[in-house]
């Protein structure tokens, strides 16, 4: 592998891309448990007044790694398939492609980062592309199998055609499904769209005159 930087060319080699995948991950680790106390429950409730209450943990998929789990790595795969395109799976494609990981990243939408402007989606795929990166469009995941220590990926994308995509390792950043019906919302005069967000304006009100919402669990509606 060859990067280019300051107008020097530095070789790398296996064993060093190895040597920085695992300083890299361990130096997000070390960052991680010092910033981590600014976002707990202690924090939140004592700092700031708020009453946190916690939901209910559920499985995940023990094939695919996540935004958490993905710090815990040892070692550089050799390839890696990531679902969702995203600011996480934008971030971590370019993040394993500078360590030397070969990448496909896959979302089922028509672009990358689909909320943001176009331009801006445009010109991450296009640095994406030219730094390395297979996008897959318009795909959705049909089934995981894992054969000989590999995971074979089959995707279904427009038109019925099927794709698969072999690699060492999964990062699920597809997003997250808000858990908002146990809130019984509609009880409350609270609306949520077709998957459970809570629809906010621009002040993040809620349809419901004195209650706002902010977080990962809204989505605009004005």
């Amino acid at each position: 592998m060859a990067y280019l930087h300051a107008r020097q060319l530095t070789i790398i080699t296996a064993f060093d891309a190895d040597q920085m995948c695992a300083k890299a991950m361990s130096h997000m680790r070390t960052s991680r448990e010092k910033i981590s106390h600014h976002d707990s429950v202690e924090t939140v409730e004592k700092q700031n007044g708020v009453k946190v209450i916690i939901g209910k943990a559920a499985s995940i998929n023990a094939h695919c790694l996540t935004h958490e789990s993905i710090l815990d790595l040892e070692r550089r795969p050799d390839s890696m398939l990531i679902l969702g395109g995203g600011p996480v799976g934008v971030e971590y494609a370019q993040l394993m492609l500078r360590l030397g990981v070969k990448v496909t990243l896959a979302d089922h939408g028509r672009t990358l980062l689909n909320k943001e402007e176009p331009a801006a989606s445009a010109f991450a795929h296009q640095q994406l592309v030219a730094e390395g990166a297979e996008i897959l469009l318009e795909q959705e995941v049909k089934s995981v199998t894992i054969q000989e220590g590999q995971k074979h990926v089959l995707r279904h994308g427009v038109g019925g055609n099927e794709r698969k995509v072999v690699c060492d390792e999964i990062l699920a950043a597809s997003g997250k499904t808000p858990n908002t019906v146990p809130l019984k919302l509609v009880n409350a005069n609270v609306k949520t769209d077709d998957r459970g967000y809570i629809k906010v304006d621009k002040h993040q009100r809620t349809s419901s005159a004195n209650i706002w919402a902010c977080g990962m669990a809204i989505v605009a509606f004005l």
